[in-house]
């Protein structure tokens, strides 16, 4: 199994991207992560992703236009003191100028929003994305 499996999947209207953000094969994602594994993907901010990503996880966040979700509340690590010198370390071996450091401290002040706040704001319910519906490609479309 993984500890983290990072999909940069394409925009969320696009055709047969239904294949990577159904419940279906969310379930198959989940069912590969080590226990306390996340599964990171980008939904381009599509509240049926989210909403679908949250029936399949125990934890589902939008972070930006991503989508993290876990069997697990993975947010603590994210604010946790240590996590901006493990950023440092990962991203710049440790040194990082005064603008890499903000942009660092930009992303960890970033909040994770959850699929209430994202149905407040579109004014509506999210839909459950299966293999058989394909909400993303035929019943939402394009956002404009």
């Amino acid at each position: 199994g993984y500890d983290a499996i990072i999909m940069n999947t394409t925009f969320h209207w696009r055709s047969n991207v239904t294949l990577l953000l159904s419940s279906e094969f969310l379930s198959i994602m989940r069912h590969r992560l080590e226990p306390g594994g996340v599964l990171c993907f980008n939904a381009t901010g599509s509240l049926d992703a989210l909403f679908t990503a949250s029936s399949v996880f125990a934890h589902a966040w939008r972070y930006s236009s991503f989508v993290y979700a876990g069997d697990h509340d993975f947010r603590p690590l994210k604010d946790a003191p240590e996590a901006l010198q493990t950023y440092r370390n990962l991203f710049f071996e440790g040194a990082v100028s005064p603008a890499g450091e903000q942009l660092l401290r930009g992303y960890l002040a970033r909040p994770f929003v959850d699929y209430a706040s994202d149905r407040l704001a579109a004014g509506r319910d999210g839909e459950l994305i299966t293999d058989e519906n394909m909400v993303p490609e035929f019943r939402r479309g394009m956002p404009f």
